[in-house]
């Protein structure tokens, strides 16, 4: 097909259900017919001296004979032959398009081959203030709640930091709601510790509609998380920030925390070196925290540790009976940790250690010592609930009525929390989930509407009678 065809005229063109079938044929014989007439090589055929004719120029089946008198070599006329036969083709095409109303005209007519293999076009990745929408100022919160907005901060100049300068807090409800900003007091102390200890980093803030929406992106590293996700992640919220964590600092990097734990005293931004591409306390297992670390952006780390949610999400026997701790947990990152470092099979001590430790990608990864020096909790203080009453629990379970949260570990282990979800392989919800899409789409593919019906079938009719006044050296209806 020629370059004339794909114009940007045909490019915008959608199916045949929206555009007459004569504009359609206009815009592919005025495009393509110069061009076929210059780059075709038209037929040399014969014909009888002095016996002009109008119609098409019928070929012989033999040579002919130069010294013959009453035949003589002329070549086709390319303003009748061609445009006819173009006709033709281009009514079959517009036909076929028609049955197919959601392919465009491009898709049939202009099929550009790519020697090079599929162009991959880079992805947009939002803003993190797009994805937590900083914008929003406005927030109204039921008492005892307040509101957390985003703390965006300028980039410094010149700055070399691997790590970006930004804190991730999340918190979901398992529904988007106007009011999903709006947290207990007792979290917001957290938010201003790291506010405080931190004061050139931005913090941003995850609700539901943020968490879902980094989903919603189509990650190109991990194609079938989402799809895994939705047949196997069932046990509440916990396990989709899990997921979330990997990915919100695979996908932009920076710091993430739990809603329960903030820097001490001596963990500030001089903590953070330049150099550093990731950063973590130590466990009480001596492991990389999972509840507070940071890292840049597209580290082995992260990337590690996300096939491995996946490999585990989908060896699940049961999905209604899940360990949080070894599938999408700690142990996790401890596995994409000591992925990303050359070791001998057990001695992985000499990784966990304090300090600085190189990847085998040649990264710089820092693990500092936890506890009371690092790290600032109120989880375990005794205070009122309700806030005007005498009776004391701690704050954390003050946090989790004020949120009406439950905590993983209660919809684990109880029966009823697990209500509505199958007791079924991972594997399993993921073919019946597939079967069903399949289904689903073979049902709308299968439902063509009136327009589109009519206008394949005036378009074969048109073809048809196109050819039959090519064959009887007629001129091309008019549509």
């Amino acid at each position: 097909m020629s370059d004339h065809v794909e114009s940007a005229s045909i490019r915008k063109r959608q199916s045949p259900c929206n555009i007459s079938v004569s504009k359609q044929l206009h815009v592919l014989l005025n495009g393509g017919r110069e061009q076929l007439r210059t780059d075709l090589v038209v037929p040399i055929v014969d014909q009888p001296a002095g016996h002009p004719r109008r119609g098409p120029v019928r070929l012989r089946g033999r040579r002919p004979d130069p010294t013959e008198p009453h035949v003589r070599r002329v070549p086709a006329d390319p303003n009748r032959v061609i445009p006819k036969v173009y006709y033709a083709l281009a009514l079959l095409a517009i036909g076929t398009v028609a049955m197919r109303p959601r392919l465009s005209l491009q898709e049939v007519v202009v099929k550009v081959p790519s020697y090079g293999g599929e162009t991959n076009h880079p992805r947009r990745v939002i803003s993190v203030s797009e994805l937590t929408r900083s914008h929003n100022r406005n927030v109204e919160c039921p008492e005892p709640l307040v509101p957390l907005y985003d703390k965006i901060v300028d980039p410094l100049p010149d700055d070399k930091q691997q790590i970006p300068r930004s804190i991730h807090l999340a918190w979901i409800r398992g529904y988007h709601s106007p009011q999903s900003r709006c947290i207990s007091r007792d979290m917001m102390e957290i938010a201003l510790k790291w506010m405080e200890q931190f004061p050139s980093y931005s913090l941003y803030f995850h609700d539901d509609e943020a968490v879902d929406m980094l989903f919603d992106q189509k990650s190109q590293e991990f194609p079938h998380l989402v799809k895994i996700m939705n047949a196997c992640a069932q046990l509440g919220g916990a396990m989709k920030i899990d997921i979330w964590r990997v990915l919100i600092l695979y996908t932009y990097g920076g710091f993430y925390s739990d809603f329960d734990v903030a820097p001490g005293p001596q963990l500030n931004e001089s903590s953070v070196q330049a150099t550093d591409s990731a950063f973590f306390l130590s466990d009480s297992f001596n492991g990389p925290s999972q509840w507070l670390h940071g890292i840049e952006p597209n580290h082995s780390i992260s990337y590690f540790t996300m096939l491995e949610i996946l490999k585990n999400l989908q060896e699940l026997k049961d999905v209604s009976e899940v360990k949080l701790i070894y599938v999408t947990g700690p142990h996790v990152l401890f596995a994409g940790y000591c992925s990303s470092f050359n070791f001998l099979k057990g001695e992985t001590d000499s990784i966990l250690t304090y300090g600085l430790h190189q990847t085998k990608y040649g990264k710089l990864v820092r693990k500092l010592v936890g506890g009371n020096s690092n790290t600032w909790e109120n989880k375990y203080d005794r205070v009122p609930f309700p806030r005007n009453s005498t009776r004391m629990i701690a704050r954390k379970d003050r946090i989790y009525r004020e949120m009406n949260y439950k905590h993983w570990r209660v919809i684990a282990t109880q029966s009823k929390e697990r209500k509505g979800i199958p007791r079924l392989r991972c594997l399993d919800i993921l073919y019946m989930n597939d079967v069903n899409q399949m289904s689903q789409s073979s049902n709308e593919i299968s439902l063509v509407d009136n327009e589109a019906a009519a206008a394949a079938t005036r378009a074969y009719g048109l073809a048809v009678t196109a050819i039959k006044h090519l064959a009887t050296a007629g001129t091309p209806p008019q549509l």
